[in-house]
């Protein structure tokens, strides 16, 4: 493949790595037969597939985590908003206590 070309300017290579696979790697055994060097590049061909759908999984989880969590604090915020409509003193403290706990919970 192209994108570790340097292993081909290796001079006398050790006998064990691999520099004709998908990855180059140390084995111990030999790959150069043709059905011995299918099931290792098809080994690392699906190692390499499923690490990289971990990683887009991963991320979108990241994403939708970080989404869910603007959202809640936007609710914090519009309830912030709209304390200031409140007259009565103790429906206020009541209110700024489960804003409080909410945002401690957010926090968390």
């Amino acid at each position: 493949t192209f994108y570790h070309l340097d292993s081909l300017y290796i001079r006398d290579p050790d006998p064990r790595l691999t520099i004709n696979l998908l990855w180059v790697a140390y084995l111990p055994f030999h790959v150069q037969e043709t059905a011995t060097w299918t099931v290792c590049f098809l080994l690392q061909l699906h190692g390499s597939i499923m690490v990289a759908i971990m990683y887009f999984v991963l991320d979108g989880f990241m994403i939708m985590l970080i989404l869910h969590l603007c959202g809640q604090l936007e609710i914090v915020q519009i309830s912030l908003a709209s304390l200031r409509k409140t007259k009565d003193r103790n429906d206020t403290q009541l209110i700024v206590r489960k804003i409080v706990k909410r945002h401690e919970e957010l926090r968390r």
